[in-house]
């Protein structure tokens, strides 16, 4: 639609007004003999084709007189009513496809570069006018490709986790962005990530890749178990070994990155010719997005003639707990019971079967992970339990 072009017509300052005073009214056809029909004045329809107008320009759209659906494109971009047919391979948005973007990813990885985010902006003369683009982003395939969202160049997404150059769009997730018609868009997370948990007990290093969506998820960790303490008679037993420690939080994670995890090594049982169980060799840490949650006072070995020491409380490190994370040292290895000649039990860690192991109690020791080793009567020692990494989102 355009202004009218029509024999009479004139610039703007030759057009009528609206008289200044009057009721307003409705138009009638008139009672033929009785009254006249209802003359339709010039300003009326300057009215009405200035306020149609005006949606169209503000929706940044150049008045057209040869495109007669510029009032429903101008309507479905100021208020994101577009359904993109599903992505399917990379592609660059634009203004129009603002709305409802699905993915299919079946297929291969897709991109999805979002328009400028200034596109809102008003730009037909004399119309200051802007509006922020929303974009609804939702995927439709189950398969382990990714779907990632990017801003154009010198544009910026800004999400809870801070400022990102771009976020992947997982499985049973929706984000909402919408700009500020300058150089920024701002994601806000609409549905929840498909739940899941990762369950780490092999003692080494191991990866997770957060999921698309998680930004945060609870962490449970603990430090590995000494070993038990090695005993050459049958008349003197050996003390249990100390329990790993433990830590319990929410840590903030950044979707599609890689973080490193350990998983502590149980120390090793005291042997022949050896009277003190193993410490472990190296212990648990948990990497996230600002930090880590590392195990560094590992837990101590039991003897022939005493108790294995618990593993210190974690060291956090980047991280400041304000009474949000849970953290705790092991406990200590049973000592030996020479009288009953009864060995001392593994040290328990956080969570474990018994949090006061007694002498005999030989289902604690590395039975869970974080136990320390049994200690024995007359053979080596029990080994420590490896650590472990629980996390859940």
């Amino acid at each position: 639609m355009d202004r009218l072009i029509a024999t009479g017509s004139v610039p703007l300052s030759g057009a009528d007004t609206a008289p200044a005073s009057g009721t307003p009214q409705y138009a009638t056809d008139g009672i033929p003999g009785v009254s006249a029909p209802t003359q339709w004045p010039a300003y009326q329809y300057n009215a009405l084709q200035e306020e149609i107008l005006a949606v169209i320009t503000a929706a940044a759209l150049a008045p057209d007189r040869t495109i007669l659906s510029q009032m429903v494109n101008a309507l479905s971009r100021r208020f994101s009513g577009g359904l993109l047919t599903p992505v399917a391979v990379t592609t660059t948005l634009t203004i129009d496809d603002a709305g409802l973007v699905l993915f299919n990813a079946s297929g291969g990885s897709v991109t999805a570069t979002l328009p400028p985010a200034a596109s809102g902006a008003g730009s037909i003369a004399g119309n200051p006018a802007s509006f922020p683009l929303r974009f609804t982003f939702s995927r439709i395939d189950a398969t382990a490709n990714t779907a990632m969202v990017v801003p154009a160049a010198g544009d910026q997404i800004v999400a809870l986790q801070g400022v990102s150059t771009g976020f992947l769009v997982g499985q049973y997730h929706q984000w909402q962005l919408v700009s500020d018609a300058a150089h920024t868009w701002y994601a806000v997370a609409l549905g929840s990530p498909l739940p899941g948990s990762l369950f780490l007990t092999a003692a080494g290093a191991a990866t997770w890749v957060c999921p698309p969506g998680v930004l945060s998820a609870r962490v449970r960790a603990w430090g590995a178990g000494a070993g038990g303490g090695f005993s050459g008679s049958t008349t003197a037993p050996s003390g249990g070994g100390g329990g790993g420690g433990y830590f319990e939080g929410v840590l903030p994670f950044v979707p599609g990155t890689t973080y490193s995890m350990t998983v502590g090594v149980g120390g090793v049982g005291g042997s022949s010719g050896a009277t003190t169980g193993g410490t472990p060799a190296y212990d648990t840490a948990v990497s996230c997005a600002n930090g880590a949650v590392q195990f560094i006072g590992s837990a101590t070995g039991g003897s022939s003639s005493g108790e294995g020491q618990p593993g210190r409380p974690p060291t956090l490190v980047g991280l400041t707990n304000s009474g949000q994370f849970l953290t705790a040292g092991g406990i200590t290895g049973g000592p030996p019971n020479n009288t009953g000649l009864v060995p001392g039990a593994g040290g328990a860690s956080f969570g474990s079967p018994s949090q006061a192991p007694a002498p005999g109690q030989y289902i604690i020791g590395g039975a869970f992970v974080g136990c320390g080793g049994n200690g024995v009567l007359n053979a080596a020692g029990g080994a420590g339990a490896n650590g472990g990494i629980f996390i859940t989102w």
